[in-house]
């Protein structure tokens, strides 16, 4: 087996390596510009959980090793894909034929030329940089001159801000530590609102602060965005909590518990089609050519006889499984083995028919499940109808 197919399939694999020693077992472990090296350690970065990705840069940070600044752009760069960007991933040495950026992210608001710096020792030629975005738009690679973003492995970067505000480009750059993308990575993943992600990644781009309503909106979004986590995970209070319970005595499933059952049942879902997955947030996930995508999400058994177990399905999921050939809803339940499956087409059937929830322009749909005498039924709540799971179990 491959090693990028046992990357694929067993990620656990790898989990006693350390980046420099996946590097070294990449192709024949010379990382140079259009190696296969460079091409199974970018597949490889790919198919890696956030965790990983995060324990790899801290890794480059902590210790030198050969190419570990080429390696520590590669991640950045899978950082930027995981934030929504498209990548395209730079040269790790310079070329006077090619431009010499660490990596170009396209976004729906704009684009980014990316420099990585593992250190902030060093002073950096804005004027190179800036240019880099002047070439990058000339050539087509981008609609427009895009801004400049500097990485850099330390957060005591006090003299490199000095040198940004100094210079006649301070309006042109932006300046974030690595371990602050990884944060905001990690929030990413989070984030079941496509609006609020686009809000979220214009934080990267340079922007004025005299008005700060947008800085505003992005904590009150933050805001919602925890709430509607807080009912994805654990339902419905209204709905699940006797009216005489306090919520001092409410049962909360752990997260990681959650989790857990979630990748059980992905691991079977696509086992069974021979794929492999990748995941682009806590709830969504692709195949490996991108070509079929699932939403998944899990229940634990709520003390009710009528809906014992309740979803909340987001229009950003339904987005997602509709832009791929195929798409499927993946619900589980924490009490029982079996998973099930929905096709969208089938989803967006009755989509009408299901009660949902809206607050200040955001909304969701209510999925309760009700349990038969041999498999589970979904309430499809404004007409009366069930409709049956056992077509979809797995």
């Amino acid at each position: 087996m491959s090693l990028l197919s046992l990357a694929e399939t067993n990620p656990a694999a790898f989990d006693h390596l350390n980046i420099q020693q996946v590097v070294a077992i990449c192709g024949d472990g010379q990382l140079l510009d259009g190696s296969k090296c460079s091409d199974e350690l970018r597949t490889y970065l790919r198919f890696q959980n956030a965790d990983k990705i995060a324990l790899y840069a801290r890794f480059c940070l902590d210790n030198s090793f050969q190419k570990s600044g080429c390696v520590l752009q590669d991640i950045i760069n899978e950082i930027g894909f995981r934030l929504g960007f498209q990548i395209k991933p730079g040269r790790y040495s310079g070329s006077t034929r090619e431009i010499g950026f660490d990596g170009l992210w396209i976004g729906e608001g704009g684009s980014l030329i990316v420099e990585a710096k593992t250190t902030d020792a060093y002073r950096i030629n804005l004027d190179t940089v800036v240019s880099y975005a002047s070439r990058a738009a000339e050539k087509g690679l981008c609609d427009a001159a895009p801004n400049a973003l500097l990485v850099v492995g330390r957060e005591d970067t006090g003299d490199l801000e000095a040198q940004i505000r100094g210079s006649r480009h301070a309006w042109q750059v932006r300046l974030v530590s690595v371990e602050s993308l990884i944060k905001l990575m990690f929030v990413r993943e989070d984030v079941s609102w496509k609006v609020f992600s686009q809000k979220m990644t214009k934080i990267l781009f340079p922007f004025e602060y005299t008005r700060v309503d947008h800085i505003i909106d992005l904590v009150f979004e933050t805001q919602k965005e925890l709430e509607e986590k807080i009912v994805e995970v654990e339902g419905n209070s209204e709905a699940s909590i006797p009216s005489n319970e306090e919520p001092s005595f409410w049962h909360f499933t752990p997260t990681e518990e959650i989790d857990a059952k979630r990748t059980m049942l992905l691991d079977r879902f696509f086992v069974n089609r021979s794929m492999q997955y990748r995941r682009i947030s806590r709830s969504q996930y692709v195949d490996k050519d991108a070509l079929l995508s699932v939403a998944c999400t899990i229940s634990k058994r709520y003390n009710r006889d009528y809906q014992p177990y309740w979803y909340a399905f987001h229009p950003s999921w339904l987005e997602l499984m509709e832009s791929r050939a195929e798409g499927y809803f993946i619900l589980g339940c924490m009490d029982r083995p079996d998973g099930f499956a929905l096709p969208v087409k089938i989803i967006r059937s009755f989509l009408d028919k299901l009660n949902r929830t809206e607050k200040e322009g955001r909304f969701y749909w209510h999925i309760t499940l009700q349990i038969g005498e041999t498999t589970l039924f979904l309430n499809l709540p404004k007409t009366g109808e069930r409709l049956s799971l056992e077509p979809y179990a797995f």
